[in-house]
């Protein structure tokens, strides 16, 4: 993707605090992304007006009179955007890829973490982290995130979906909003390690998808190759059960994601090949 046509489709999405910050210094939240919005900040004796949902049980075992919990605006947001680089994302027609809807969504996503003083990091992966970017902030920061996302060049490889789930369970990084982007043509058994990031982190799915690739070509006995085990088949194309076969799969496919974002609360959009990228995400935060 041109560096000069990315630019130019960067605009602030409307973000809203979620999660707390130990940090003193305010950014210009304005989305809608659900949640208090809250940092604990002590707790004191229950008076009256005070919000029943907020007595801290166990202090007031404790003592014997009701406390409740204080909770203080919160200020500074952390977003973490995950992008898949394994083969399948680069399935390409006129030169546009799902990987630059991947690096489109990314970008705006950092813009607006630039823009409302918010930190923002990037992790890539594929059946390993190819390139982690740690959470930090700014214009230098926002530019050399670009720079590594405009400039990365994947390997061949096949998706590993629970990997950076059990990567971000180990790793101590602050409370964030993760924005996970994947085409998720690959196994979903993720729930226990996405669980396990759920307990500390917000999660967000970005499905991408590319127009061309959910009907199979008319074209007759032609020899594939799968991009990321390197095996390779001969299929006939023309077949109305190998058609139907191969577009049940994608059906089955987005049906077991949204499942599972069901299960598990995860808030989720689908942004295709021909989706304009802000308009989904703002629809996805409001």
């Amino acid at each position: 993707m041109d560096k000069s046509d990315l630019f130019a489709k960067l605009r602030v999405l409307q973000f809203k605090p979620r999660f707390r910050t130990s940090n003193r210094y305010n950014g210009a939240n304005r989305s809608t992304l659900k949640g208090r919005g809250m940092s604990f900040s002590e707790v004191r004796e229950y008076q009256f007006g005070d919000e029943v949902r907020t007595i801290d049980w166990n202090v007031t075992a404790r003592y014997n009179v009701p406390h409740v919990k204080i909770f203080e605006e919160e200020k500074e947001q952390h977003y973490l955007i995950v992008l898949d680089a394994s083969s399948s994302s680069f399935f390409a027609d006129n030169q546009l890829s799902k990987w630059d809807k991947q690096v489109e969504a990314a970008a705006l996503i950092a813009f607006t973490a630039w823009k409302q003083n918010d930190h923002v990091g990037l992790v890539i992966f594929s059946d390993k982290i190819d390139l982690y970017v740690p959470l930090s902030k700014g214009r230098q920061h926002f530019y050399q995130l670009l720079d590594k996302l405009l400039a990365f060049r994947p390997r061949k490889s096949r998706t590993l979906l629970d990997l950076p789930f059990n990567w971000l369970s180990e790793e101590k990084i602050p409370r964030c909003t993760v924005f996970f982007m994947s085409d998720f043509l690959s196994s979903l058994s993720i729930e226990p390690s996405l669980k396990k990031v759920q307990i500390k982190h917000q999660v967000v799915f970005l499905c991408i998808r590319h127009e061309n690739e959910l009907k199979m070509p008319d074209a007759g006995w032609l020899q594939v190759e799968n991009m990321e085990s390197g095996r390779k088949t001969w299929i006939n194309t023309s077949s109305t059960k190998t058609k139907l076969i191969y577009e049940e799969f994608f059906r089955n496919q987005q049906s077991h994601l949204e499942h599972l974002a069901k299960m598990t609360g995860i808030k989720m959009a689908t942004i295709s090949s021909e989706s304009n990228t802000f308009n989904v995400l703002n629809a996805l935060v409001n």
